[in-house]
């Protein structure tokens, strides 16, 4: 084992190299680090899996120039040849632990404790204190023997997985609320990413959820629902057309002219007037 200690980065990581009884996943390294205002790392790639978990403070993720904001109770996965950036907040940066596993048996173990979209997500309490008491271990010098070093492994990403992906329940209930929440609030501008926070799971996830048990992206589903409001004042009200695309909370009347028109085959006039006649 390695110890790094890096006062000025206020880092302390540990890299094992392991005994040579090739148990199917290794830990590879381990550490806690309280970032520096604006501190960075990448663009780079590991060859190996790597996950964070935030203790304290906020920053960005950035992978396939898609950027998440973190923060405390967040983590986000690094999956091997990935190329991702990670950048601390100027004002409240972050404070993370990390461990990072290879192995023969590592993807397989990975891909059904972490779905394949899933690249942040809540932690959960009981995988923060996992890998917390797992790097303490190392800290204070109780170097772990192997095999226990692999079931310490397979408790973080069990305890990972559960925070995860929900039991079969909190699934539909989260679809559930999702749908209450947009038929209540089709009229309002409406974040997906900030809804699926709210619900406690990563955009990504909630996505891939909502489009399983209903059919349809929340995207898709709040855009129906949309039109569909919008027949509906066209028919029975004598809103303009531009008051009813923002009564169904559409921005702009181009936008909803052209989804219209998209969904229904005629532009919200034509509509008014066939109904009408």
């Amino acid at each position: 084992m390695l110890h790094h200690y890096n006062k000025q980065e206020r880092m302390n990581s540990f890299t094992y190299a392991g005994d040579d009884i090739h148990l199917g996943i290794n830990l590879k390294d381990i550490g806690h680090q309280k970032t520096l205002p604006f501190h960075s790392y990448g663009p780079a790639v590991r060859d190996y899996w790597l996950i964070h978990v935030i203790a304290e403070g906020k920053g960005q993720f950035v992978k396939g120039g898609e950027v998440h904001m973190l923060g405390k109770g967040d983590c986000f996965i690094i999956r091997p040849m990935e190329v991702t950036t990670y950048i601390s907040d100027g004002e409240e940066p972050w404070e993370y632990y990390w461990l990072g596993f290879s192995g023969d048996d590592a993807k397989k173990l990975a891909d059904y404790a972490l779905p394949e979209e899933v690249c942040t997500a809540k932690a959960g309490k009981e995988a923060f204190t996992s890998i917390v008491s797992f790097y303490n271990a190392f800290a204070a010098g109780r170097e772990p023997d192997e095999l226990t070093i692999v079931s310490r492994l397979y408790e973080f990403l069990a305890q990972l997985r559960k925070s995860i992906a929900p039991d079969e329940a909190t699934k539909q209930d989260i679809v559930s609320v999702a749908l209450q929440y947009l038929e209540n609030n089709y009229f309002r501008d409406i974040n997906i990413s900030r809804l699926a926070a709210e619900l406690g799971v990563t955009r990504s996830y909630f996505t891939a959820l909502f489009t399983e048990k209903t059919g349809s992206s929340p995207y898709n589903f709040l855009t129906a629902l949309r039109l569909e409001k919008a027949k509906s004042l066209l028919s029975e009200s004598e809103l303009r057309v531009s008051e009813v695309a923002y009564s169904v909370g559409f921005a702009g009347i181009e936008r909803f002219s052209d989804m219209f028109k998209k969904y229904f085959g005629q532009s919200p006039l034509a509509y008014r007037k066939s109904v009408r006649q």
